[in-house]
Order: structure tokens, then C-alpha cells, then sequence
């Protein structure tokens, strides 16, 4: 992603040659990426120790290609909030996807099916958005139209590096350093935190941004929807990564198998980082509608050196030093992203703060529901039921509590939703 598709949502009018320029300078980022890629993957090879990397860095150095040619036709979606298409894409690209890669893995191609269901999802994912998307692209590529999107989106491109390399550094440093199978207990724990947080980001952020690239220019109604969207999305982040931690022994038997038990404390300490980031990740979208992406490059730099440099210091203990160390960096960068909102929007503190009571008190009731639930059940009732009725007791203990601290909020959520 080359940060254009930003600049053309955040843009209050989009001409021919910006929506030309965007496209051929993605896909020339796209195919220089993937040669890059390809000529690093035999170094990168024997840095692992694992030769058999080098192939399979090379076949999903084709990524690069693909997704650049859907950049454009995504942003243009986004900026019409078309998101029934952008809906089916994701659902047609999943399901493709996995038929591919479960298909290959029954076949026996081992690693190789996880490289086809990477490819098929990104091909599939690809194509159904130019079906759905009605422009296609020219060659009236300016100047002028470069600089205007670059200046934008030059400060997006190096947010997401500066994010990449905060978010896997820490597998990168702990399949160097303690090998692959303590970043394979790892990634187990982190791929359902994983799931969990880009379930929530992607339907809050995806929304954010280009709404908030509407409301550019009205700060009352902006700082408005700001308050609302932090309340709401606390509102689900809160019950869910703390049922995550507190059933984090039960969803690892369930989900992964008893041969996974190692993951289980990674999972109980990374499960509280996604609070902050789920609450916090699409601030971004807010000061990036407000024309300073810069503000954006800058949390994502001081985030970015502050987790690699704590993964660093702490890889030589172990996965679950790591796990710590991801959780303290994340809450204590939190004010950092609060800076950068109150840049643009000027937001009282105080009422920011007060946005997380309900959602916190609400949480903790559901903890204690849940401990206490599993204390008399467990010895009889084990596996999905246990997991299932766990469930229900934490969320109707929530919602109850939540409905007695904030009961506008539930009524505002409800409004939401439909």
C-alpha cells in the first residue's frame, strides 16, 4: 500500500489524473517491492538457517504485484462508503482462500498450502473488487497530481513501515534468537489476538476514515463522532480481550489442542494489549482526515523504535518476556496516539477518559462472573460446552452491568448497529 488510496479518500474532489497517477505509481511500488523481495529471499534464507524459506519468500513476493493493482479501486469504494462490495470481496477472498489452502494441505503440500491460500485470497480478493468497482484506469499521469498525493501519501507509506516493523519485530527477533518453535507457540497465541483486534479495527477504522475525511473542516461534529466511535469501540474491545485472557486455557484445548498448552500464559498477556490498541488504532484515521498524516508517521516512529528496542532487551528471556514487553509498550505509547488527536481536534481530556469507565467497570464484572462460573462448573463440564457456557455467563454479566453504568451508551450501540 503505497498510502495513495488514503490521499484519494481523504481528497474533497478526485480528478482523472490523480486516480491515474495513484494507479501506476502503486503498481510500480508493487512490482519494485516483489524484486526486492525476490533478491533478498536467499540471504534472508541463511539468516533463518532455513533454506527452504528462500522459495517460499519468492513465490509471495507476487503479493506485492496483486495488491497494488487493487489500491485504487479499493479507495475509490471506501471514499463512496460502498461497503457491501468491499463486504463480499473480503467474504469471496477468505472463502477462496482457505478452499486453496485447507485443499493443498489434505494434499499434502505442507508449508506450501499456507502460500497458495495467501495468493488465492489475495487474487480472488483483487478481482472481485474491480467487478464491483466501475472506474478503470488511463494514463493521464502528472506531475502535479504525483507531488499532491505523495505529500500525503509519502507520510502514510512510512506510517505502515514504521507500524510493520513494531508489530513483527517481535517474531522476527524471536525465530532469530530462540527459534521456530518458540515463535510457533508464539504466533499461535498472537495469531487469535490477531484475528480478534483486525475484526474490530478493520470494521471500526474502514468506517473512520473516510467519514471522518466528510466531517473535515466541522471540528464540533467531528470531535463529536470521535467521543461516540472511542466509547463504542471500548465497548467491544473491553469484554472481548478480557474474555480472551481469562478463557485463554479453555479457548487453546478447544481451538489448537493440548499440544499448544505453551502458548496459554503468551496468550493471557498479549490479550491485554488489545484493549489500547483496538481503542487507540483508529486515531489515526481521525488526524489523517484532518490533513496531518505527519502526526501519524510520528506516533508510528516512536512506537515502532520503543517496541523493537523493548523486544530487543527482552527476546533473551523467552516468549513470555516478550508477550510482557508488548503489553507495557503498548499502554505506555497510548498517550502518545491521545497527543496527536487533540492536535487536530482539541478533546477534553477528562471527557476522554470518562468514555472508558462504563466499558471498564463493566469488564471487570465479567471477569469475576466468569472465574467464579468456571469454579463451579469445571470439574463437571469440559471442552466447547464448558467454553460456550463460559461465554454466555461473561457476556449476560457485561451487558447487565454495562446497561446499569452506561445506560446511553448500550442505547447509542444499539442505533449503531442498526
Amino acid at each position: 500500500e503505497s498510502g495513495f488510496g488514503e490521499a484519494l479518500i481523504q481528497r474533497r474532489e478526485v480528478t482523472r489524473s490523480d486516480l491515474d497517477t495513484a494507479f501506476w505509481v502503486s503498481n510500480a511500488l508493487g512490482v519494485g517491492l516483489a524484486l526486492i523481495m525476490t533478491a533478498c529471499a536467499a540471504p534472508l534464507g541463511e539468516l533463518f538457517d532455513q533454506p527452504e524459506l528462500t522459495p517460499v519468500l519468492r513465490v509471495l513476493s507476487l503479493v506485492f504485484v496483486v495488491a497494488a493493482l487493487a489500491s485504487v479501486p479499493q479507495a475509490l469504494l471506501r471514499r463512496e462508503l460502498a461497503f457491501r462490495e468491499i463486504a463480499l470481496r473480503g467474504f469471496a477472498a477468505t472463502l477462496a482462500g482457505g478452499a486453496v489452502g485447507v485443499g493443498m494441505a489434505l494434499a499434502g503440500w505442507g508449508v506450501w498450502s499456507l502460500v497458495g491460500q495467501i495468493l488465492a485470497n489475495t487474487v480472488v480478493g483483487t478481482v472481485v473488487l474491480w467487478l464491483a468497482c466501475s472506474w478503470r484506469p488511463g494514463r493521464a499521469v502528472l506531475r502535479s497530481s504525483f507531488l499532491q498525493l505523495f505529500r500525503f501519501g509519502a507520510n502514510v507509506l512510512g506510517e505502515r513501515v514504521a507500524l510493520a516493523a513494531s508489530r513483527r519485530s517481535d517474531d522476527f527477533l524471536i525465530g532469530l534468537v530462540l527459534g521456530p518453535v518458540a515463535l510457533g507457540l508464539y504466533a499461535a497465541a498472537y495469531r487469535i489476538l490477531r484475528l480478534v483486534t483486525e475484526t474490530i479495527i478493520w470494521t471500526i477504522e474502514g468506517v473512520a476514515f473516510p467519514l471522518f475525511s466528510r466531517l473535515h473542516g466541522d471540528a464540533e461534529r467531528a470531535k463529536r463522532a470521535f467521543y461516540a466511535v472511542t466509547q463504542q469501540c471500548s465497548a467491544v474491545a473491553v469484554p472481548v480481550f478480557l474474555a480472551l485472557a481469562v478463557l485463554a486455557p479453555e479457548l487453546i484445548r478447544v481451538a489448537l489442542g493440548p499440544q499448544w498448552l505453551g502458548a496459554i500464559p503468551v496468550m493471557q498477556v498479549l490479550a491485554l494489549v488489545g484493549i489500547p490498541h483496538s481503542v487507540t488504532y483508529f486515531n489515526k484515521a481521525v488526524v489523517n482526515a484532518a490533513g496531518r498524516p505527519d502526526l501519524s508517521l510520528r506516533v508510528a516512529i516512536v512506537t515502532g523504535v520503543v517496541n523493537v528496542v523493548g523486544f530487543a532487551l527482552v527476546v533473551r528471556w523467552g516468549i513470555l518476556a516478550v508477550a510482557t514487553s508488548y503489553v507495557a509498550c503498548g499502554y505506555l505509547l497510548t498517550p502518545v496516539s491521545i497527543w496527536s488527536v487533540k492536535r487536530v481536534l482539541q478533546i477534553n481530556l477528562k471527557r476522554y477518559l470518562e468514555l472508558f469507565v462504563a466499558p471498564i467497570t463493566s469488564g471487570l464484572a465479567m471477569v469475576l462472573s466468569v472465574m467464579a462460573a468456571r469454579a463451579v462448573v469445571a470439574d463437571d463440564v469440559t471442552g466447547v460446552t464448558l467454553v460456550v457456557g463460559l461465554l454466555l455467563v461473561g457476556a449476560t454479566a457485561y451487558f447487565l452491568v454495562l446497561y446499569l453504568t452506561g445506560r446511553r451508551l448500550v442505547i447509542s450501540m444499539l442505533s449503531t448497529v442498526r
